[in-house]
């Protein structure tokens, strides 16, 4: 096992195996349907809610719907961003965009849980950017969740140490090229949630129907099963 371990590029390039990747991504991470089908969702909601009629400017009601409909856009394209990484092999490269993801899910919590329309205000004057960590845990329940994610958004050799390397007894390995592992699974489930659960925000604010709500949920759920047999079979072996 070499340090830096990956297939030969003289005997496949990057681009060869990107593509092999994508050919099979289907097979490999059912969950992307899903998000494709959730991120969809939310993109019709988006586009319904603009064409909607918008409250009076500086009410509650307009500032909700402000923040929501921006969440909403940003969790979309962090969705479908997520997705494009993942589909090519590199998802390391995808944690960032689920990060903003988890971030934009606090901030919505925060939003939805205040009618009066003042945190909806404070994040649109971006004064939620500090503590963002300690929101994350009041709605996920998962103590340093935010902090594990952060090497893999920054230019840190802990995401190295954590995502990519091979172990094989006393040896260690660097799995530099693009590939896949469950965690693609496990983001791309939890994304198409945030995306479920952002539709509903910006259509309940805007007045709006969400397509295909209890399919989805129903979707979600069975996806949730199956991730969770995967984990207790990964914890088994």
């Amino acid at each position: 096992m070499s340090w830096w371990e990956h297939a030969p590029i003289n005997e496949m390039t990057i681009d060869e195996h990107e593509e092999e990747l994508r050919q099979t991504v289907d097979v490999d991470v059912p969950e992307r349907a899903l998000a494709d089908e959730a991120s969809t969702c939310l993109g019709m909601v988006i586009e319904n809610t603009a064409q909607t009629d918008r409250p009076e400017s500086g009410t509650p009601e307009s500032l909700n719907l402000h923040a929501l409909m921006s969440i909403a856009v940003l969790s979309f394209r962090a969705t479908r961003a997520a997705m494009a990484v993942v589909t090519t092999g590199y998802e390391k490269e995808a944690i960032p965009h689920f990060r903003t993801a988890l971030e934009l899910h606090a901030h919505r919590t925060a939003i939805e849980a205040h009618a009066t329309g003042e945190e909806a205000r404070a994040w649109l004057n971006r004064k939620r950017r500090h503590g963002i960590g300690r929101r994350v845990q009041e709605v996920t329940a998962a103590e340093g969740l935010y902090g594990e994610l952060c090497p893999d958004a920054h230019g840190d050799p802990e995401g190295i140490y954590r995502r990519l390397m091979l172990v094989d007894g006393d040896e260690r390995a660097v799995n530099w090229g693009p590939h896949r592992t469950p965690l693609s699974r496990f983001l791309l489930h939890q994304l198409s949630g945030y995306c479920v659960l952002a539709a509903k925000a910006l259509a309940g604010s805007g007045g709006v129907e969400v397509p295909r709500l209890d399919h989805l949920q129903e979707q979600l759920a069975t996806a949730a099963a199956r991730l969770k047999g995967l984990a207790s079979g990964a914890a088994a072996a």
